[in-house]
């Protein structure tokens, strides 16, 4: 079984981070909680509001990441159709190739 799961400890910067992430959102929190009660706000209504917040952005950056995909793919589609080379050979008054180009269809 050890060789499965390697010994993995978390670094000092993982755990400090770790640390002020969690003091952050405690502040956050508190900070919600004191400015709410005046107005008669609960911190389940402003962790509402939040988790509304989260989906909104979270949803944005689902759409805007699938849109981005099927751009990717319709241009891969349309470089595959582009494909097709044909040569365009110049001629001379005597029918004498001067050059030889590639373009694409």
């Amino acid at each position: 079984m050890g060789e499965l799961v390697p010994d993995h400890w978390p670094k000092r910067t993982q755990i400090f981070l770790t640390i002020r992430v969690t003091i952050a959102l405690l502040v956050l929190l508190g900070t919600l909680t004191l400015i709410g009660i005046p107005f008669n706000i609960t911190l389940w209504d402003w962790l509402e509001l939040l988790i509304v917040l989260a989906a909104l952005v979270i949803g944005g950056f689902w759409l805007n990441r699938a849109q981005r995909e099927r751009e990717r793919e319709a241009q891969k589609r349309r470089g595959n159709e582009s494909l097709n080379l044909r040569i365009t050979v110049r001629r001379t008054r005597h029918s004498k190739p001067i050059s030889i180009a590639w373009t694409n269809c």
